[in-house]
Formats: structure tokens, C-alpha cells, sequence
């Protein structure tokens, strides 16, 4: 083990941006080396701290001879690593809404969902999108056959306007499209589609909490200004 202190700026999981991290731990590179040819590989593994939330990060480098990219450097060809971290982060990745209110299973579907789309699981996470709005309906004590019954269900019972009803059409669409047709969906549909569920969980468990902890706050500050509730 090589105990260095150096920083370097990456992306960090939890803060969500760019931030500081120190270099706790630096492995060794390790290069296997084809001995009938001219193929090597090389690799080494950092361990990087945010030094914002103190949040780990595992970084691997690697290089191998076949598939190299260069980068020139004060004049001179430097090869660039193909980089990888863990946990898994990048400028595309979500992070999950605060569903407290929410059912626990609506809430391990919802970030099960979330974990799909971070990891480039584009059917898993259409198929998680249907699921979220199946076990919503589920626990709002709707019993139908046809997921277009239940969405439509909602809005007779008044828990979702006509427009978001509509809306819910369109994430079920995409989710049976992904299932039932394997159709290869990208990080703006399934972002969108994302929204519109985690809308569903906020209108439907968390609309009211917040309602109920705003006329807390309100009653509270007219007691401390001495004015009559």
C-alpha cells in the first residue's frame, strides 16, 4: 500500500457534482503481458475521498495495448486510461426523491427503478416505471386486470387529474413497448418518463404531509407574533 496525499476533482455519487477528493489509497499497477505477442494489459485500482461528504470512491484504470487512446501532454503522446468508478456515477445518473410517506414496497420498486436507469438498464428500468404505477394502484386498494383500468381507476377516485391520468397512459405505453416489444429506450424518454412517476409518488404521499407540515408552520408563527389562529 502507497500512502499519498494528493486531491483530484471527480464526480461525486452523493454530492451529485464535481467536487474535491483526496487519494486515500493508491494500488500498485499490475500488467499481464502476452508472452507469444505484443498484447499487455495494465491495471490499478485508487480509492478517492470527497472531502465535501467524506463519500469513498473505487477508481480503476486500465489500459490495454490493443485499444489505446493518447492525449498530448506538454509535446509529448501520454496514454489515456479507460476509467471506471464505483459507486457508478456520471453526469447522466439520477438520484432518488425523498418518498418517505410512501409504502415500502412503492418505495423499494421506485428505487430499484432508479438503480436500473443508473446502471444503463434501459428494460429494467421501463419495466420498473409500469411496476411503480401497478403497486400505487395496488395499495390505493384498486383491483382491476388491465393496468389502463387501474390508471383510469385513479382518476375516477379523484387521486390524479384526467391530464396525469393521461400522462400515466404514456409511461404504461413505454413500459409495455420495453416488455412486450424490446424496444431500446434512451435517457431522455426514460428520464421523462421517471418524472412523471416520481410526480405520481409526491401528489399521491407526500402532497398531504406537506400540507399538514406547512399549517403547522403557519399556526406556529402566528403564536410567537402574538396573533390569533
Amino acid at each position: 500500500m502507497i500512502n499519498i496525499k494528493k486531491t483530484e476533482r471527480i464526480l461525486c455519487p452523493s454530492c451529485g457534482k464535481h467536487t474535491n477528493h483526496e487519494v486515500v489509497y493508491e494500488g500498485r499497477e499490475r500488467i499481464f503481458e502476452d508472452k507469444n505477442s505484443d498484447i499487455w494489459e495494465s491495471t490499478t485500482f485508487d480509492v478517492l475521498q470527497c472531502l465535501g461528504c467524506e463519500t469513498p470512491t473505487l477508481r480503476k484504470k486500465y489500459i490495454f495495448s490493443e485499444d489505446m487512446d493518447f492525449e498530448e501532454i506538454d509535446g509529448k503522446n501520454v496514454i489515456i486510461p479507460t476509467i471506471t468508478l464505483w459507486p457508478k456515477t456520471d453526469d447522466r445518473m439520477l438520484k432518488q426523491k425523498y418518498t418517505g410517506n410512501s409504502p415500502q414496497n412503492v418505495r423499494r420498486i421506485y428505487r430499484e427503478t432508479i438503480e436500473a436507469y443508473n446502471s444503463e438498464l434501459p428494460t429494467l428500468c421501463g419495466a420498473g416505471i409500469r411496476a411503480v404505477i401497478e403497486c400505487v394502484c395496488k395499495e390505493q386498494g384498486i383491483i382491476k386486470e388491465d393496468l389502463k383500468d387501474k390508471i383510469d381507476a385513479l382518476k375516477e377516485k379523484g387521486v390524479i387529474t384526467e391530464v396525469f391520468a393521461n400522462a400515466l397512459h404514456q409511461n404504461r405505453l413505454l413500459g409495455n413497448e420495453a416488455l412486450h416489444e424490446s424496444t431500446l429506450f434512451g435517457d431522455l424518454e426514460l428520464g421523462t418518463a421517471i418524472e412523471l412517476i416520481e410526480t405520481l409518488l409526491d401528489t399521491v404521499y407526500e402532497t398531504e404531509s406537506k400540507a399538514r407540515l406547512l399549517k403547522d408552520m403557519r399556526e406556529s408563527k402566528k403564536i410567537k407574533d402574538g396573533l390569533k389562529i
